[in-house]
C-alpha cells in the first residue's frame, strides 16, 4: 500500500500510461479467455460425468484411461471363450501395428475353444487401439450379486447364447432385471451396455431373430437409451452378433468399447 502514496497525485507519464492501458487489456483478454476455457471445461465435464463422449462408446474415457467392463450372462452362454479371443484380438492387432512378421504372428498359440463354467470371478486385462481395458466375468451363479459390481463399472456386456431357443427364459428374467437396476439409478451413472448375440455362427437368422424378438432386446435398449435422453447416435446400449470362437465381429464389439 505504501508504494502508492508519492504516485496518487500526479499525472502517470505518457509512456507508462499507455504501459497501464496495455497491461489492462492484456489482463481483461487473458480473463476472458481463461473464462471461456473454464466455461468448455464445466461442459466437458458435464457430459463427460454421463458417461459418453462423441460418437462412439458412451463411455469413452479421455487421456486412455483403463476402463472396467462387466461381462455377465447365463451359464454356458461363452463369456470365458469371449474374454479369451478379446484377448487374442488385442494381441494380434498389436503386433500388426508393430510391424510383425505375420510369421511370428501365426507362431502365437492357437486359440483353445473349450471352456469350463467360471465359478466366481474371473479378471482380463488387454489394450486395443492405446486404450486399457479391465475385463471382470462374473459367473452365472452369482446372478443375484451382479448388481453389486455394476457401479463400479463403465460398460455391461451381457453374453446371449442364441443357438438355443429352448434356454432363453433365465436370460429374458435376468435382463429384465439388469435394466431395471440401471434405469432406477441405483447403479450410479447410466452405463454401456452391449447386448451380445453368441454362437451367431451354428445359430439360423431365424433362431437369432425369434431369440431377440423374445428377449425384446433392441426396444429394451432404445427404451434405456431414451430413459437417459441419450441420441440413438451416441448408442448407449447396442445389440450386436458376435461368434467368440470363430471370432466374428469381436474387433467391432472391441472398437466400441474403445
Amino acid at each position: 500500500m505504501s508504494d502508492h502514496k508519492t504516485h496518487t497525485t500526479h499525472k502517470p507519464h505518457g509512456g507508462l500510461a499507455r504501459q497501464s492501458t496495455n497491461l489492462i487489456e492484456k489482463s481483461a483478454t487473458f480473463n476472458n479467455i481463461s473464462e471461456k476455457k473454464s466455461s468448455r471445461k464445466d461442459k466437458r465435464s458435464n457430459f463427460l460425468s454421463l458417461g459418453f463422449f462423441g460418437e462412439g462408446n458412451p463411455s469413452r474415457a479421455l487421456f486412455n484411461q483403463t476402463k472396467n467392463i462387466l461381462v455377465i450372462g447365463c451359464k454356458n452362454a461363452g463369456k470365458s471363450l469371449l474374454l479369451r479371443n478379446i484377448s487374442r484380438t488385442c494381441e494380434v492387432r498389436t503386433m500388426r501395428k508393430l510391424n510383425k512378421h505375420q510369421n511370428t504372428i501365426n507362431s502365437l498359440p492357437a486359440l483353445t475353444i473349450q471352456t469350463v463354467p467360471t465359478i466366481g470371478v474371473e479378471n482380463a486385462t488387454c489394450t486395443f487401439d492405446n486404450q486399457p481395458l479391465a475385463f471382470r466375468e462374473v459367473g452365472s451363479q452369482l446372478s443375484p450379486m451382479w448388481p453389486s459390481y455394476f457401479e463400479q463399472s463403465s460398460t455391461i456386456v451381457f453374453v446371449l447364447d442364441v443357438s438355443n431357443c429352448s434356454k432363453i427364459s433365465g436370460p429374458a428374467t435376468e435382463i429384465q432385471s439388469m435394466f431395471h437396476n440401471l434405469m432406477s439409478g441405483q447403479s450410479g451413472k447410466p452405463k454401456g451396455v452391449a447386448i451380445v448375440l453368441n454362437k451367431s455362427d451354428v445359430a439360423s437368422a431365424e433362431d437369432v431373430e425369434k431369440v431377440t424378438g423374445f428377449l425384446r432386446v433392441k426396444e429394451l435398449c432404445e427404451e434405456y437409451s431414451k430413459h437417459y435422453n441419450v441420441p440413438k447416435n451416441q448408442h448407449l446400449a447396442i445389440v450386436l452378433e458376435i461368434s467368440s470362437s470363430t471370432g466374428y465381429n469381436i474387433q467391432e464389439l472391441l472398437t466400441w468399447l474403445s
